[in-house]
């Protein structure tokens, strides 16, 4: 440790210590101080950067939309928003899914990459899968005219067998 650290840690452990030395008076009176500086500059930070009922510049708090619509019109913009809230969840939904699939493909993709036998690899889906027998089967989407023949080995795009 730096000689300037080892001196400024002692000089904190010597400020500890006396605070703690200090009637209650005394430091209710220094916790007023600093609450008093600290939450001022929090105020005036918090003031500048957050401001709940402005978007974009525009007033939203219930006082001025209040003002600056009828009751009707507020209804109809909450129907729309709603509406549009929907159709923004329906999209999200969609997007997440297609997030996903790319993600499957991705790991699709880079596994016939590092396979030595790739130009022999051929890409299928599952379209049915028999669970029932110790053999744990399933049909594919490809077949004869692919070039794949009955009871070929399948490779999952996590290498599994």
């Amino acid at each position: 440790m730096k000689r300037l650290n080892i001196i400024a840690l002692g000089i904190f452990v010597l400020l500890l210590l006396g605070v703690f030395r200090f009637r209650p008076k005394t430091t209710e009176m220094i916790q007023a101080t600093a609450l008093t500086v600290f939450g001022s500059a929090h105020e005036a930070v918090h003031d500048l950067t957050s401001k709940p009922d402005v978007i974009d510049g525009v007033d939203i708090s219930p006082s001025a939309l209040a003002g600056k619509y009828s009751e009707a019109e507020l209804s109809e913009k909450y129907s729309r928003l709603l509406r549009e809230v929907g159709e923004l969840r329906r999209i999200r939904a969609q997007f997440d899914s297609i997030q996903e699939e790319n993600g499957k493909l991705r790991l699709a993709l880079d596994f016939k990459q590092n396979y030595i036998y790739r130009d022999r690899m051929v890409a299928a889906r599952v379209i049915k899968r028999d669970a029932s027998t110790f053999w744990n089967t399933m049909d594919i989407d490809k077949g004869s005219r692919d070039g794949i023949l009955p009871d070929s080995p399948v490779l999952s795009y996590s290498g599994a067998l």
